[in-house]
């Protein structure tokens, strides 16, 4: 399987409108993981890209959406009593 091909100019507007690799991930349909990635190689090529916090707690914070999304529910009845 390919990899899917980031358009650039995307993907630097995302990333600079964007608080949390988890945000430019869901913008741009990509694993954050890829999103990390793509981030480092254009900072090596010498694009000065933004700083983000790489915060677990926002990357939860996306999948319990995902999750409350899914079922059809609100994010606190999936917090646990």
């Amino acid at each position: 399987m390919s990899r899917p091909r980031i358009n650039l100019p995307d993907f630097v507007t995302a990333w600079e409108n964007s608080q949390t690799s988890a945000e430019v991930a869901q913008k741009m349909n990509l694993k954050i993981t890829g999103v990390l990635s793509k981030a480092r190689e254009l900072r090596k090529k010498g694009v000065p890209l933004k700083q983000m916090v790489v915060s677990r707690t926002t990357d939860i914070t996306s999948a319990l959406q995902t999750l409350a999304n899914i079922r059809g529910v609100s994010v606190e009845e999936l917090k646990p009593q």
